[in-house]
């Protein structure tokens, strides 16, 4: 496998990593952090009202108004309003869940639950408890679905998913341009050695690159240069060693082709034995 290929594929797979593991958090904590500020929301509103109220001397159908405009903003909002002995004053809660949510009431209060859901029924609700007027018993319920934040919570995600994974493919994008950038002179250099290893040193040519690249493809380029010249240094030796060696070589053939050819004789074998051991 190229090792551009294998940049790639490592890189992916950090990126699908990082962000698979980013998108996790995220979304755990998401749905606490969302629950947590509704909550926070309902209780400055429960407590905005019940301190309005207990300071003004308002009728039972003014302060009904006054709180339906106070949560109207979320439709979201179920209301119940409790009097002496838990007794239902107002509640925008449906009357065939009423029992439930009074049963929930009864159940949590029996067990000194403090958990931050309710389980109404089927469906779970975040639910915050408001004293209105403590000698009246008065007590104020507000309470909105999780599946509201559900919803927002999977909105949120979905668009950070889409968010991250665009920023994943632009990523990619730029690593493969940035990667190829590194590796392209990489396999030029590979090109070039080859020739260096078939000893075609002339033929090596000077790659371009920064970095620590560019000093390795510079330093091969002089090292072939370098090898060009020893070769062509050896050449001109051998071809003057030759020459240097041709005259002499000769003239011991033709002294020793004579001497045995009985050419030469007497005083001419002796001189031509003396030229060939000098």
């Amino acid at each position: 496998m190229k090792l551009l290929h294998r940049l790639m594929i490592a890189f992916g797979l950090l990126l699908l990593i990082v962000t698979g593991a980013s998108a996790y958090l995220i979304d755990s904590m998401l749905l606490d952090n969302l629950i947590d500020q509704q909550r926070k929301e309902l209780k400055l509103k429960g407590e905005f009202w019940a301190e309005k109220v207990s300071s003004s001397s308002q009728t039972e159908e003014e302060m009904i108004e006054e709180l339906n405009q106070l949560v109207m903003s979320n439709k979201k909002v179920e209301i119940l309003l409790l009097g002496k002995q838990k007794k239902v004053m107002y509640t925008t809660i449906q009357a065939n869940s009423l029992k439930d949510w009074m049963q929930t009431l009864e159940r949590r209060a029996e067990k000194k639950q403090d958990k931050k859901l309710w389980l109404v029924g089927e469906a779970e609700y975040i639910v915050v408890s408001q004293a209105v007027k403590a000698g009246e018993n008065q007590r104020l319920l507000l309470a909105t679905p999780v599946r509201g934040i559900k919803d927002v919570r999977y909105e949120i995600t979905t668009n950070i998913m889409i968010i991250l994974f665009i920023g994943v493919i632009c990523a990619i994008l730029l690593s493969f341009f940035i990667t190829s950038s590194l590796v392209k002179p990489l396999s030029s250099l590979m090109t070039e050695l080859k020739k260096v290893r078939e000893r075609h040193f002339s033929e090596v040519k000077h790659i371009h690159a920064s970095g620590e690249i560019g000093t390795v493809t510079q330093s091969v380029y002089f090292l072939a240069q370098e090898l060009e010249r020893f070769q062509e240094v050896q050449r001109q030796f051998f071809q003057n060693a030759s020459h240097e060696l041709k005259t002499p070589l000769m003239s011991i053939q033709g002294y020793a082709e004579g001497i045995r050819d009985g050419i030469f004789t007497g005083e001419a074998a002796s001189q031509g034995l003396d030229v060939i051991v000098e």
